[in-house]
């Protein structure tokens, strides 16, 4: 799960977070996580996969650069 870190002149940061599914109730799924407290925080959830995609592009692009450098 993205979680949005913080947002500055349309500059956002995102944090990944390992998340647990709870219980199932009236076609609700509760989210649970020991990381961080959920109800205090804005959730990616349009886009999310688009996003994970765009950063592991981007890393995967990254360490193909630092892969380059070091021979």
């Amino acid at each position: 799960m993205f979680l949005v870190k913080y947002s500055i002149e349309s500059k956002i940061t995102f944090d990944l977070v390992e998340v647990n599914t709870g219980n199932t109730e009236n076609g609700f799924l509760e989210i649970v996580s020991n990381a961080v407290n959920l109800g205090s925080i804005n959730i990616v959830t349009k886009g999310a996969y688009d996003l994970r995609m765009t950063i592991k592009t981007r890393m995967n692009k990254m360490k193909e650069l630092f892969q380059f450098f070091k021979k």
